[in-house]
């Protein structure tokens, strides 16, 4: 069975559909929220195949790659 989503879900899908693509780093700035809460709710939706998460291979920052996150067409059918 699926998780009910939280306003907080949705207003972050709404944002990904709205930009397509998004880092974590930028959702935090849109939403204000944490990082670490930003994390743990996008590690939820993308449980839920809501959104996909992909590493961003190239960059100049040292250490693990920065990930992009965009709707899956299941996400896209949350919000209608």
């Amino acid at each position: 069975m699926a998780e009910q989503l939280t306003r907080s879900d949705k207003q972050l899908l709404t944002d990904l559909a709205e930009y397509r693509l998004l880092t974590v780093g930028q959702l935090v700035t849109l939403t204000q929220q944490r990082k670490r809460t930003i994390q743990n709710r996008v590690s939820k939706l993308a449980q839920q195949r809501l959104i996909q998460c992909v590493a961003r291979g190239y960059g100049a920052k040292l250490g693990r790659p920065e990930h992009v996150m965009s709707l899956t067409v299941k996400g896209v059918a949350q919000l209608h």
